[in-house]
């Protein structure tokens, strides 16, 4: 079974895979439409978690809802690297 740090872990590597491709292609990949994209995958992941997943908590949540919101002057990406390096040291 795969663990909901691992499918978080996923969703967000993904997601910067994405936005790095849009990028290349010329695309604009608003910030806002990732951003509340990825919310949305964290909440439906966390909700939907077995009960004997101990993968990540809500005080993980938390974190990664801080270094979204807190990282003033960043950009999205660099955001999304910094929960993903937390999620592959936790």
């Amino acid at each position: 079974m795969v663990s909901v740090k691992e499918i978080v872990l996923l969703d967000f590597l993904d997601e910067v895979d994405k936005l790095a491709e849009d990028l290349e292609q010329g695309k604009e990949y608003a910030d806002c439409d990732s951003y509340c994209y990825m919310v949305d995958q964290l909440d439906i992941h966390y909700r939907h978690k077995e009960d004997t997943d101990d993968s990540l908590d809500l005080k993980d949540i938390q974190i990664i809802m801080n270094i979204l919101d807190n990282e003033k002057g960043k950009k999205l990406t660099m955001c999304y690297f910094d929960v993903i390096e937390y999620l592959e040291n936790k």
